[in-house]
């Protein structure tokens, strides 16, 4: 007896023998009738392999072809020259290359398939892009460099380490400015080209700047600060304390992974956020949003002066999540038993102009109505015996219908675009819709769009998305196909838009954090704090870190602070550094440490290891070490 199987990868008969005794009983037309009954009900249509598919590799002059199938056991075929595989064309036996534009067809057999369908794909031979071209020109104390390409649409993407990965590099965009030595890194990607190879250029800065030495840091560590919310003040450890007024201060946990734009683990946003004589720590101190009855925000402040000149150099990530965030500014009038509002009083509301609005021939007022806990307009004059005058039914297509002509209404003029949220009680019935209508701002009369809201007994507010392009008006259809409001009570309205003043920055409706160093002679509550430059902008996107400069030339001691600008947003703090150039930086910009001539002088006698100081040493210490050899020859040799 046969039955028939079949399973994902393939279709199969298992035969199940008979004793010599039952042999002679299958041979009846019964059982074999029975039998063949079954095999013919379990069998299925098999169906075509899985279409192959190609995954290409570009190398110099030729393309690597890999071709796949997702099913096991299969054979793959192919040709090259257009036309249709069968089971006698080339048997696919692993990767091949190409060095010709070809196009490529193939298909799969196998055990219990049928033939697949035809897999097609174009392959390309394509050009290595060439290197990028650097142009460096120098001025004094900077060297400015650009990039370039004759490839149209290529890009390209540069470093200081050396890497070829476009997540360890950041794109370029304009010219880099370098104060000091160093190597830049560039290489180039371009739809249908294959990436080209790494370039370098060695920039060389005429009397370069280098601050590296460290005169002291803020390093947002859980070893070195505790957690403290809503504190005013306390000091931390090595010389900085922290102020709030009554944001909360947190600390979290960082761990860069040094991909370049990658927000996840506090990254640099660009090449340009790393300094690799100043590393970023591993912990993050963030100093929360200004509550609304705070006096200022929270800052950094150095517990010591620091005599200058010296650079300030910041680690700060933009803290708010990862997606631009809005810094929303309301503006809200609630009603009250003291109001008595008649036609056309205007809102205090910042803003927008909110008036409570009734028809010109019209005498409905708004007076308070403790039942309702609002303003509720008064009954109006009847037209032709109704309370209102009949009109087409509203509509939220084109159409919409008629301004009512006798009745009260709510009329609303953004000055900016925002939202606005209009609170209160509707009349009790559900045939009395809400109705919201947009006009032309130099037409008030004509109707670009209108909202239709059914009551509802359980809502008690409508917001709705206003410009300043036009002029909108809120209402309840008292009746059905009547236009009149009296029995709907107004409780409150709020606007709320994004802040547009001096003291924040805007791209569209997103708003980033942004900071201010400043320095003064004394800690005194009273001091007189100047800022250093422009204020700093973090990144737009949360969770990367931006590395930014300010540097003081004077020469007087003076304390260093860090404060946040904008008001509601975080900033995170890694690392506060203050630096100034000393015998670290001017052993990396190439220029030896004061008075090594004079000890080379005195120790030169005699081999050995000496201290810049001249005291012989048995073996090389931290810091600088002078090394003489038995021929005389003085080296200098840093244990780091």
């Amino acid at each position: 007896m046969a039955i028939h199987t079949h399973n994902l990868t393939h279709n199969g008969y298992i035969y199940l023998p008979y004793t010599q005794d039952l042999l002679a009983d299958a041979v009846t037309p019964g059982i074999i009738n029975n039998a063949i009954s079954i095999l013919c009900s379990s069998k299925s249509q098999p169906e075509p392999a899985p279409t192959p598919e190609f995954l290409l590799e570009y190398a110099y002059k030729s393309t690597i072809v890999t071709i796949t199938d997702a099913a096991q056991g299969v054979d793959i075929f192919y040709t090259l020259d257009g036309s249709e595989p069968t089971e006698s064309s080339t048997r696919y036996t692993g990767p091949f290359a190409v060095s010709e534009n070809v196009t490529v067809k193939a298909v799969a057999c196998g055990e219990g398939f049928v033939m697949s369908n035809t897999g097609v794909k174009d392959v390309d031979i394509r050009q290595v892009c060439h290197l990028p071209v650097f142009n460096t020109e120098h001025e004094n104390g900077r060297s400015i460099v650009t990039i370039s390409t004759e490839i149209p649409g290529a890009r390209i993407y540069y470093n200081y380490k050396g890497d070829s990965v476009v997540s360890l590099s950041s794109l370029y965009t304009g010219p880099i400015v370098c104060t000091s030595n160093r190597t830049i890194y560039a290489f180039q990607t371009c739809d249908g080209y294959i990436t080209s190879k790494l370039a370098s250029e060695n920039v060389s800065v005429d009397n370069p700047h280098l601050r590296i030495d460290i005169l002291s840091q803020m390093d947002a560590n859980k070893n070195e600060y505790f957690e403290c919310t809503n504190a005013d003040d306390f000091d931390a450890k090595n010389g900085w304390s922290v102020h709030s007024c009554g944001q909360s201060i947190t600390w979290l946990d960082a761990n860069p992974t040094l991909k370049y734009g990658d927000a996840s683990n506090f990254n640099p946003e660009t090449v340009e956020d790393e300094n690799i004589y100043l590393p970023a720590t591993n912990g993050l101190l963030d100093l929360g949003k200004r509550n609304i009855s705070a006096s200022a925000n929270a800052k950094i402040q150095s517990t010591t002066a620091f005599a200058g000149p010296f650079d300030v150099v910041m680690y700060i990530a933009n803290n708010n999540g990862n997606e631009l965030f809005s810094e929303v500014v309301r503006s809200e009038w609630t009603a009250t038993s003291t109001d008595g509002c008649n036609m056309g009083t205007l809102l205090p509301i910042e803003g927008a102009k909110v008036t409570l609005g009734s028809s010109e021939d019209n005498t409905c007022n708004w007076t308070w109505h403790a039942g309702n806990a609002g303003l509720l307009p008064s009954q109006m004059p009847s037209v032709d015996g109704t309370a209102g005058t009949l009109i087409t039914s509203f509509s939220e297509e084109a159409p919409y219908g008629n301004l009512p002509s006798h009745g009260a209404f709510l009329k609303i003029e953004p000055a900016k675009a925002g939202s606005v949220t209009i609170s209160g009680k509707a009349s009790a019935s559900a045939d009395q819709p809400l109705i919201f209508v947009t006009c032309e701002k130099n037409a008030p009369d004509i109707i670009v769009s209108a909202k239709i809201t059914a009551w509802n007994a359980d809502e008690s507010s409508w917001t709705y998305n206003v410009d300043e392009d036009h002029v909108y008006y809120f209402f309840q259809q008292a009746y059905p196909e009547k236009l009149t409001a009296y029995r709907f009570t107004l409780r409150g309205v709020l606007f709320e838009s994004v802040r547009d003043d001096d003291t924040s920055s805007t791209d569209g409706d997103a708003i980033v954090p942004q900071v201010a160093v400043e320095v003064a002679a004394s800690s005194a509550a009273d001091a007189e704090w100047t800022q250093l430059g422009d204020v700093i902008e973090l990144p737009k996107t949360g969770g990367l870190y931006r590395m930014s400069v300010r540097s003081y030339e004077g020469t007087e001691p003076v304390f260093v602070r860090t404060r946040i600008v904008n008001d509601a947003l975080h900033a995170g703090f890694l690392n506060i550094y203050v630096t100034y150039e000393g015998e670290e930086s001017r052993r990396i910009l190439g220029q030896d440490p004061v008075g090594i001539d004079n000890v080379e002088l005195k120790i030169c006698r005699s081999a050995g290891i000496y201290s810049v100081n001249g005291v012989r040493l048995s073996k090389l210490q931290r810091g600088l070490n002078i090394v003489v050899s038995s021929e005389g020859k003085v080296k200098v040799v840093r244990l780091l």
